[in-house]
């Protein structure tokens, strides 16, 4: 029987929400055409694990909300930054600036308005590669002209 808090809740909606992270990478790949998509997808996955468990375990533990969902976004954006193709003019030290610059906004958001930052952050992380990506696109055009 779950407490007043809702754990058994808390801890069942967790569970597939860890059950579904391959699966965002999964499209992230697929859709962006990559050549390499298995490598992709398993390279992405194991960054995911490697990065968000331990900054949203620590954040669980420590009761932090904001470093729990700013784990989670980083995580996300780290699987990001393999999981989408990289073409000719992007580079990955452009997209890894964009996903921290969204984790610094993302903990900032979570912790005046949760809410929010919970929303916001479910997606922001891959616009962010997105923005970092056509940067690099359009300095190369600039290049070339």
């Amino acid at each position: 029987m779950a407490g007043p808090e809702g754990g058994e809740a808390f801890g069942a909606s967790l569970g597939v929400g860890l059950a579904l992270v391959p699966l965002v990478f999964v499209v992230a790949a697929f859709m962006s055409q990559n050549d390499r998509a298995a490598l992709s997808i398993a390279k992405a996955s194991g960054l995911w694990v490697l990065i968000a468990v331990p900054i949203a375990y620590f954040g669980l533990i420590s009761d932090l909300l904001a470093l729990f969902i700013a784990g989670l976004v980083t995580g996300f954006g780290a699987g990001g930054i393999v999981a989408f193709r990289l073409e000719q003019g992007q580079s990955r030290p452009r997209r890894v600036l964009a996903v921290a610059l969204t984790a610094i906004y993302t903990y900032i958001i979570v912790s005046v308005s949760p809410v929010a930052g919970l929303f916001g952050g479910a997606v922001l992380s891959f616009v962010a590669i997105a923005f970092a990506d056509e940067f690099g696109n359009r300095r190369r055009e600039q290049q070339e002209d």
